[in-house]
């Protein structure tokens, strides 16, 4: 009975990704920015599909689809606050870690490949990779502003509780 559901399910999943591939409904608008279903379901296959058949439940895909929806409204709104604390991120940061990421391959055609294979472009990954570096620029920035570095006492303090039970 399990795998008639899961197959029905399954059949529903994959009927729901092709229809969406088709077309471009918008789920969400963030900021002017539409979140469409084609992008949810893109991103759910994949996370789907590596979840063990015991947790493929219909319960299990609701909170995927509302984890990626989420996900991506806090991305949204990171990458608008950091343009407007005027976040910069340099041409040569960027390079840099295009050229880790792409260490990670044995060729620049495996790299490309890959690219191909997730659907996106050179120019279309650049973009990416800079907003994540403008992310990760502007929350390290914005932590480190308001963060207070503890007093000595403090220290002494949390030392005693973690190693002097």
């Amino acid at each position: 009975m399990k795998k008639i559901v899961f197959l029905l399910f399954a059949l529903f999943l994959l009927q729901n990704v092709v229809v969406a591939q088709e077309t471009n409904d918008v789920v969400a608008t963030v900021d002017g920015q539409n979140i469409t279903k084609k992008y949810v379901n893109k991103i759910l296959k994949e996370d789907f599909d590596k979840l063990p058949e015991n947790q493929k439940t219909d319960e299990n895909l609701k909170l995927l689809v509302n984890k990626i929806v989420n996900q991506k409204i806090e991305d949204i709104l990171l990458i608008d606050a950091a343009k407007q604390a005027k976040v910069e991120v340099t041409k040569e940061a960027i390079d840099t870690a295009m050229n880790n990421i792409k260490a990670g391959f044995k060729t620049e055609k495996d790299f490309e490949e890959d690219l191909k294979n997730e659907g996106l472009t050179k120019k279309e990954f650049e973009t990416e990779l800079k907003e994540s570096l403008m992310k990760i620029k502007y929350v390290s920035t914005e932590i480190n502003s308001k963060a207070q570095k503890p007093n000595d006492e403090e220290l002494k303090n949390i030392y005693s509780k973690i190693y002097l039970f």
